[in-house]
């Protein structure tokens, strides 16, 4: 048997409106996009996911114990709009721009919706059954260690970015 709230989080997913989105992450992108387009890829990288998880909303329900919600929001019709205008803004160039802008490209279907600078493969799902099994002191160790590396310009700003968030999240 599932505990109450884990059923309740089911049945929420469930009854949901299906237009509802995480718009905040794409206010965000559009208020940083000025702030850091001069940067290198990977620091302009770590600038916005870093202004992002200093802004988004942090939703605690009651009874969770790993906190993970996002606010999320019935876009207007003008806020759809915007998202229809960013993605042929970014997308719809030719293949030889969108190659200068990607740090790596797969293909047109699974890049709908996202910015060529600022492409992830899962920075808002970090892996649980690991941070759960091994515990945090485990990450942060090896986060010390991959960080040491003078091949990766920009990591360090994006591990303060996960740290800051996940204290919000936290509470502390």
């Amino acid at each position: 048997m599932l505990p109450e709230r884990i059923a309740e989080s089911i049945d929420e997913w469930f009854e949901k409106d299906y237009r509802a989105t995480f718009y905040e992450r794409v206010q965000y992108l559009v208020e940083s996009e000025p702030l850091f387009e001069n940067l290198p890829l990977a620091p302009r990288y770590a600038r916005t996911l870093e202004y992002i998880l200093a802004r988004i909303s942090v939703l605690i329900q009651p009874g969770e114990r790993i906190v993970g919600s996002v606010k999320e929001i019935i876009p207007t019709a003008e806020q759809a709009q915007l998202v229809d205008e960013l993605s042929r803004q970014w997308w719809d160039i030719p293949l030889e721009e969108i190659q200068k802008k990607a740090l790596f490209f797969y293909s047109y279907g699974w890049l709908r919706r996202r910015p060529p600078w600022f492409m992830s493969m899962g920075h808002l799902a970090l892996d649980w059954e690991g941070i759960i099994t091994r515990g945090l002191a485990d990450y942060e160790q090896h986060a010390a260690e991959v960080l040491s590396r003078p091949e990766l310009p920009g990591a360090g700003r994006v591990h303060r970015a996960l740290r800051r968030a996940g204290r919000r999240r936290c509470g502390g």
